[in-house]
């Protein structure tokens, strides 16, 4: 038994224009994720870039390609005090201070990953994972980890003050 379906005449007003359109990905997007602030949205896709959108005009604000392929998760982080996005593809987490708040949120941002990077030089050491202190195409600070498993998921604390890579799937 099928139950008559309404004719589309009788379903409008629906939408019938585009208001934003965003193009750049010619691959799967894997994740998305909104800023808290809900002014971007990044995307990654399985060509490895990160791209982070204005939300009201589609306009790319930054873009970043990274090793290794496939990105299976952005997360932007929650603290108002920062601005940064995490970015997992496969077994590498990438940090980054993209810049796009006020000026003093911007600095904290770039001053946090630059204490993380004498705060956590010893983990390194210990082989919990690898850590990787670079600067991104723009100069500005980034970090990368490096996992002994796939990374698929990224889930960051409501305070901002720590992310978890979640779940690890072993290879």
């Amino acid at each position: 038994m099928i139950p008559d379906l309404p004719s589309p005449e009788d379903l409008k007003p629906f939408p019938t224009q585009v208001s934003l359109d965003f193009r750049f990905h010619e691959t799967c997007v894997r994740s998305i994720s909104i800023s808290p602030n809900g002014l971007f949205l990044a995307s990654g896709d399985e060509s490895g870039n990160v791209v982070i959108w204005n939300t009201r005009t589609s306009k790319i604000m930054r873009k970043y390609t990274l090793p290794h392929k496939v990105v299976d998760a952005v997360a932007w982080c929650p603290n108002a005090q920062h601005c940064l996005l995490l970015a997992a593809n496969e077994e590498n987490v990438h940090v980054f201070a993209p810049g796009l708040y006020a000026q003093d949120v911007n600095e904290a941002s770039r001053n946090f990953l630059k204490t993380a990077k004498r705060e956590y030089f010893e983990d390194t050491k210990a082989n919990v994972c690898k850590w990787f202190f670079k600067n991104d195409h723009r100069g500005e600070p980034m970090i990368t980890m490096e996992f002994k498993n796939v990374i698929s998921k990224l889930v960051c604390h409501v305070k901002g003050d720590y992310f978890a890579p979640w779940p690890i799937t072993c290879r």
